[in-house]
């Protein structure tokens, strides 16, 4: 688990308890009179509110792996969304250099996207960003954003820019190809019952083409942070598109003679199916090193959605997206509040979009150093069914470029009523 905040116990009081032994040791050889404190086992103050913690981010790597569905990195094949606050240096009637340098965003990374003046004389005005240049090396010299309208933006003025940023819905996978197979984004032909905007087409029905897509977790050689151990499952959403149709997919944790739980092929019909795959792992605690899933074409072409890999006989007093480990940690540490952390994909996300299904929700990228991210963080509705189940106040960190219209539409979210008091 990613607990980030203390939580105090008898070690952590000894530890205090020498740190002040330590510090008198210092005043006294510096000729200052010490302060004794003495710690003991009586209970001063006994109706005090449990500590809380943070709950970190999902990650495929030791203790991050919190998550029931295994395969969380990008699990629908979603596009991208990107939001940064900017910061005016220089300014027209209608543009506004940035302040930053060390900006990574290309030349027209943002055209297209909308903005939101969110400090100054202009704030509140919105609009479409029409052109934006590459940061310069000189000090201070960020992008310059060319708006639809002279805003009239004021030195020192704050602005924020969203964009959607189709394609790439292999990011977070690891793709193989060869003999001039393919893996792009398919964006028209989806399945009626996906919940997300993009797919995957594996392109490999010419001699000797094929096409891999995996996703791996436990990704750490000679150590494990899960043992699986119980009844699983491999869902996904696929569909043949040419060639011979064939669609081969394995599950097998890597390091050691370990047999492969699922190794089959699948040939598809011209329609998009849901398929299960169930499998059986009776590992005992030795198991280590890499799993890999792995779909491949080879000989076919096949378009792929929606992929989760999940033990099917979790604990029925978990009725949370998180495994029963991370479940039953938290209620042996019974916090009074758990944070809910938002950093990497969730800083970048927006309300809407946390209040997503899993295989809806996007991408959501929020750093000036970068233009992509791979993962897609858990959603709002997920933590605060997890506290619910724990028994622990949530606190939800939102991203900081967070508009007023998406706290109104949180607020009556949250309500349950659509009112927004």
């Amino acid at each position: 688990m990613r607990f980030l905040s203390p939580l105090f116990g008898m070690k952590a009081m000894t530890r205090v308890a020498l740190s002040f032994v330590l510090l008198a040791s210092t005043i006294v050889a510096f000729g200052q009179t010490p302060t004794n404190i003495q710690v003991a086992s009586t209970v001063q103050q006994a109706s005090v509110y449990r500590l809380g913690v943070n709950l970190g981010d999902n990650g495929y790597w030791d203790s991050a792996q919190i998550m029931k569905n295994l395969i969380f990195e990008n699990p629908g094949f979603e596009g991208l969304t990107y939001r940064v606050i900017f910061h005016c240096a220089v300014v027209t009637a209608n543009t506004c250099q940035d302040d930053n340098q060390w900006n990574a965003q290309q030349a027209g990374f943002w055209n297209g996207g909308s903005y939101l003046v969110v400090s100054g004389a202009a704030m509140g005005a919105t609009g479409k960003v029409v052109s934006n240049t590459a940061a310069s090396t000189c000090k201070s010299c960020g992008p310059v954003f060319t708006f639809d309208n002279n805003v009239g933006l004021a030195v020192g003025d704050y602005f924020s820019v969203s964009t959607y940023v189709p394609g790439s819905g292999e990011a977070g996978w690891w793709t193989d190809t060869g003999s001039g197979g393919t893996i792009t984004t398919e964006t028209t032909d989806l399945s009626p019952n996906t919940p997300g905007r993009q797919a995957m087409l594996m392109s490999a029905s010419g001699a000797g083409q094929y096409a891999k897509l995996t996703q791996g977790f436990e990704t750490w050689k000679n150590l494990s942070f899960i043992q699986l151990n119980g009844a699983f499952q491999i869902t996904f959403r696929a569909k043949g598109v040419g060639g011979n149709n064939q669609l081969s997919v394995s599950a097998q944790r890597l390091q050691g003679s370990n047999p492969a739980w699922v190794s089959q092929t699948l040939t598809l019909t011209n329609s998009w199916q849901d398929f299960t795959l169930n499998f059986t792992a009776n590992e005992n605690g030795s198991a280590v090193g890499p799993v890999q899933l792995v779909f491949a074409a080879s000989g076919g072409n096949v378009e792929l959605d929606d992929v989760s890999l999940e033990q099917t006989d979790s604990s029925a007093s978990n009725p949370t997206v998180f495994r029963d480990d991370v479940v039953n940690a938290l209620k042996d540490l019974n916090p009074g509040t758990i944070r809910m952390m938002a950093a990497g994909a969730a800083l970048g996300s927006d309300i809407p979009n946390q209040l997503q299904v899993p295989f809806a929700r996007y991408r959501g990228g929020f750093n000036a150093d970068g233009t992509s991210v791979p993962n897609v963080s858990y959603g709002i509705h997920e933590f605060l069914q997890l506290c619910q189940t724990v028994g622990a106040d949530p606190w939800i960190t939102i991203p900081t470029s967070t508009t007023p219209q998406e706290m109104t539409d949180f607020v009556e979210y949250l309500t349950g009523n659509g009112s927004d008091n």
